[in-house]
């Protein structure tokens, strides 16, 4: 059984698994919180009550739509570094190296190329993300000589 098999598998408890996640990232942020407060050093179970307390009832009134509002922001963390870092280390890599024009513009051909296969192949579907990440890869294809001019002279 591979990844892809489980991952199916499981998503019929798609909300389930969400809530317990976010239950989760709750509890572990509201005990590290509370650990710092002098007030709770004495006795150690009380930030661990209060965040089991404060994380069940931020979960527990959680609407379906709400949840779905949740899971669209980690979609835009996944999109961040999925793309958006892969793209920010070529830009710099690209523009602090000694390159010609043509070969970054090649790699930018050769990332957008390869990015809309793979988006293709795994998405199926055209939305912000995808045209979000279309400009910027045309802009750095187009705007690459003016982008990387203006960068060489903050250097200086």
């Amino acid at each position: 059984m591979d990844l892809n098999e489980v991952i199916q598998s499981l998503s019929i408890y798609q909300k389930e698994i969400t809530i317990v996640l976010l239950f989760l990232i709750i509890f572990i942020i509201v005990f590290a919180v509370l650990k710092k407060i002098k007030l709770f050093e004495e006795n150690g179970a009380v930030p661990g009550i209060l965040s089991i307390v404060v994380s069940l009832l931020s979960v527990w009134y959680l609407s379906e739509k709400q949840i779905l509002n949740i899971i669209y922001s980690y979609n835009v963390l996944g999109f961040f570094i999925t793309f958006l870092l892969p793209y920010a280390l070529i830009f710099l890599f690209l523009h602090k190296s000694k390159t010609t024009s043509v070969l970054r513009k090649s790699v930018w051909v050769i990332f957008g190329c390869i990015f809309i296969y793979i988006w293709y192949k795994n998405n199926n579907s055209i939305d912000i993300f995808f045209w979000g990440s279309i400009a910027l890869i045309l802009g750095a294809i187009f705007l690459d000589e003016s982008l990387h001019r203006g960068l060489q002279q903050n250097q200086v």
